[in-house]
């Protein structure tokens, strides 16, 4: 591989005739910081294929080694020249406690560039404020009194002074954790990212297709991405997926929060060799480090050093040695110059710290001073900071519509529910073992005592039992029967409920981030998971009545008892969304789920008439659905069984409220629906 005039990256061919490709550690390699010419790995390859360069690319695919020869990673990138510099950031949030109000200084008159096609690195120990500096930048930190947060300073893009909000359409954003779905493919998670966020002529497939292979993601672009749970891309792969996610709009200021977090030495240059490829196209490149090797931090163009907040120093890599040993702190010989920084930044007191971020300081002033001021109070200049999403070749980032949101979306959990095949298995074990077991126990219940005078008259000769023993007797049946009723909607609740619970708050944070980039807005999001899960409880509801109805042989209209379930479930997973919703964090919901489904047998009547309870907490019975659904379930069972006054009447069930109990479970849909949409929308706008 060689470089072009442009500083480019070109495949070359080799002295035998060979030509140049992609590889990897698993077959998706981008760079290696040895030289020399390395020879394709893997079984059945019969063609070598090297660089001249510090790169080293390897697709052993035909179509992959197709689309490599005389290509240029990203070329489609760039152009914008975009140059971003601010000055005397500062923020400061405050800690309200009981008795005062605390002010912590988290950023302290923060200055500094990034420039077109250079990688810019912020350095700095961990609670230096790296991460709160980018998010600024980027735009993804709020600000202001609902906060708690002040933040001052002034941005520039291009020398046009701007809210650092009002271009996050042109920036793209990747966070330290790549939150993507584990049972999509890396060109799933581009497709669905490209068909909400792009619009025009312009192929999306094409752009797809240069992302993958710029990225080094050909080799594997049909495998599962993966998590801790299921096996699927290595850490290096997710991470570029998670790159070209962002990618797709081809923005013109990438920020990248730790990208070698958790990523091997090797995996962590390959994601750095693809930042640099990506600067050399043109882009604006601003990531974070916390301990960068010596083969990554060569990469690095530009170094902006933090420690507690302030800035130690900020300019060209290669000055940083020199600088620090004007200052008295000479970097040792054969010592990675980014460790060296951040140990001397973590070991030497704060006075001494102190006294170099004031050195920094004065010369950063000096060093303005003698700057033309034009090109940091040139007039406003709408093309260069436009608001609204700026169009170029044929692309739109203009968020698409409602009905196109909630296709893709229900789409992906579509697939993503047939994928997950464990939690599939779970959810119908539960439902049949559990409805098995209770269908044993209350084998035959529905089976009633003949409402003749004769059967009277037979029952107290034969059992010599009086009539109104007689009637005990039969009440007690028909308590049994209705207690196999008040069964099948407790299994019906939980078997619906508890899948939501433990699933969705795990997917809260890839919401969160493809909510802050614009890919869509909160109800398709929300609808698309009641669209698939409404099927999903159906046919839990089917088998769970399926079995019941024949075991317990069951009086009722199928169909109506059958809607009247599912009506409870769809229900109960609202209610289940509603809470991961409003949950911090995920491990709480299974504190908070109790809280909410227990009171709901609590205040159903079922074990104690509401009647019966203390006056102060009757009002809870009016949030209990498990309430009316049972109350529906009594009222079609028992419609045509032999004193059926006798339970109706112990359980407080009005016959001619039917439709009264329907609508108010429909009601309860409604307002648990509604409260997670707005509970999940105040997240995602606290956030971001």
């Amino acid at each position: 591989m060689a470089e072009d005039g442009d500083g480019n990256h070109r495949l070359i061919e080799l002295e035998d005739g060979r030509s140049g490709g992609f590889s990897s550690e698993d077959s998706s390699v981008i760079h290696s910081p040895w030289p020399g010419n390395l020879r394709a790995r893997g079984p059945a390859r019969d063609k070598c294929y090297s660089w001249q360069s510090d790169d080293v690319p390897d697709l052993p695919q035909d179509e992959e080694r197709e689309w490599t020869q005389g290509r240029t990673r990203f070329s489609s990138f760039g152009g914008s020249d975009l140059e971003l510099r601010w000055e005397a950031l500062s923020m400061c949030s405050w800690q309200v406690s009981r008795k005062s109000q605390e002010a912590v200084q988290i950023l302290t008159n923060v200055s500094g560039a990034a420039r077109a096609g250079k990688i810019t690195c912020i350095l700095g120990p961990s609670g230096s404020g790296k991460t709160t500096l980018l998010n600024v930048l980027a735009g993804r930190q709020s600000g202001g009194h609902r906060h708690r947060i002040r933040i001052t300073g002034q941005v520039w893009v291009s020398g046009s002074r701007v809210d650092p909000r009002a271009v996050r359409s042109r920036m793209a954003y990747v966070m330290q954790k790549d939150e993507m779905f584990a049972t999509s493919t890396p060109t799933e998670a581009l497709s669905f990212s490209a068909s909400l966020r792009l619009s025009g002529p312009r192929d999306r497939k094409e752009l797809i297709s240069e992302l993958l292979g710029s990225l080094g993601l050909r080799s594997c672009s049909h495998t599962y991405i993966g998590n801790a749970v299921l096996n699927g891309l290595s850490g290096g792969q997710r991470k570029r997926t998670a790159i070209g996610v962002e990618l797709i709009t081809r923005p013109d200021i990438v920020c990248l929060d730790e990208p070698t977090s958790g990523l091997d030495s090797f995996a962590a240059y390959q994601v750095m060799s693809v930042l640099k490829d990506l600067g050399k196209a043109g882009c604006t490149i601003i990531c974070t480090l916390h301990q960068p090797s010596s083969e990554i931090f060569a990469l690095v163009d530009q170094v902006i050093c933090l420690c507690d907040g302030r800035c130690l120093w900020a300019g060209d890599r290669e000055q940083m040695v020199g600088y620090f040993s004007t200052v008295g702190y000479p970097c040792p010989v054969g010592f990675n110059p980014a460790d060296f920084v951040i140990f001397l930044m973590q070991t030497e007191p704060k006075s001494k710290t102190d006294e170099l971020t004031q050195i920094w300081t004065r010369k950063h002033a000096e060093a303005a001073a003698f700057c033309s001021e034009s090109s940091l109070t040139s007039p406003y200049d709408e093309h260069e900071l436009c608001r609204t999403p700026k169009v170029r070749s044929g692309f739109s980032t203009a968020q698409k519509g409602f009905g196109q949101q909630l296709r893709q979306l229900a789409k992906r959990e579509l697939r993503a529910v047939v994928r997950d095949r464990t939690t599939l298995a779970v959810r119908v074990t539960l439902s049949v073992v559990l409805t098995f077991l209770f269908g044993l126990v209350f084998q035959g219940v529905g089976r009633t005592i003949l409402e003749t005078k004769d059967q009277n008259i037979f029952d107290q000769m034969w059992t010599g039992l009086t009539y109104a023993e007689v009637t005990a007797l039969r009440k007690r049946k028909l308590e049994w029967h209705f207690n196999a009723l008040v069964q099948v909607a407790l299994v019906a609740m939980f078997s619906a409920c508890q899948p939501v619970i433990l699933t969705f708050p795990l997917e809260r944070p890839v919401f969160l981030r493809e909510y802050s980039s614009g890919t869509y807005s909160v109800l398709p999001y929300y609808l698309s998971k009641m669209v698939v899960e409404v099927p999903l409880v159906f046919v839990q509801s089917l088998m769970t009545l399926g079995l019941c109805y024949v075991v317990m042989s069951l009086n009722g209209n199928f169909w109506a008892l059958l809607w009247t379930i599912v009506l409870l479930s769809v229900c109960s997973v609202s209610v289940a969304l509603a809470i991961s919703c409003a949950v911090r964090q995920p491990r709480e919901t299974g504190a908070v789920g109790p809280l909410v489904f227990v009171p709901q047998m609590l205040f159903s009547g079922v074990f104690i008439p509401v009647s019966h309870m203390p006056v102060y907490l009757r009002w809870m019975q009016y949030f209990s659905f498990l309430q009316y659904a049972i109350k529906v379930l009594g009222i079609v069972e028992f419609r045509h069984v032999p004193h059926k006054e006798l339970v109706l009447d112990a359980q407080d069930i009005l016959e001619d409220s039917l439709w009264v109990y329907v609508g108010l479970l429909v009601l309860m849909v409604l307002i648990f629906s509604l409260t997670g949409i707005q509970m999940l929308r105040n997240k995602a706008t606290h956030l971001f």
